[in-house]
């Protein structure tokens, strides 16, 4: 099923603030995660085709996306969010730590392939694999995250 994303992109009301328009992340007809899969450059037409995790902020909800560009245009005064959102103190700190939560597991999931790296180049340092094992074993985590690039 092809569906054109205007269709599906909503901006978001809620607070009743300037929000941050909706980011689709999850599949209209079976309602699990979305992946992208393919990057293109607006001038060349160059096209990456691979498995690519959200960075940074892209991994958070709307919702909480909806409180970062708060929270950021406030320069972090707590009691202007407050005010902007007209929620307490103990709300914008528990909206805060969820932001700060989302992150922290977003950054804990990127850095285990790394050190699964580091484990590989280590253990074949001291001898406890082969050449041959450790790339059967960088091979496997490298086909997750490869990707092809074409040009047009």
């Amino acid at each position: 099923m092809q569906l054109d994303s205007t269709q599906l992109s909503q901006n978001s009301t809620q607070f009743g603030v300037r929000t941050v328009p909706e980011i689709l992340k999850t599949c209209p007809v079976c309602q699990h995660d979305l992946v992208a899969v393919r990057l293109e450059c607006d001038h060349c037409d160059t096209g990456i085709d691979g498995h690519f995790e959200p960075a940074g902020l892209a991994g958070l909800s709307v919702e909480q996306l909806e409180f970062a560009d708060v929270f950021i245009r406030n320069r972090g005064i707590i009691r202007d969010v407050e005010a902007e959102l007209g929620v307490s103190y103990p709300t914008v700190r528990s909206m805060l730590d969820g932001v700060v939560d989302a992150m922290e597991r977003r950054a804990e999931s990127v850095a285990v392939p790394d050190r699964k790296k580091s484990e590989v180049l280590e253990s074949l340092r001291d001898g406890e694999i082969d050449v041959d094992e450790a790339l059967k074993l960088l091979g496997s985590e490298r086909s997750s995250n490869s990707f092809e690039i074409e040009e047009r």
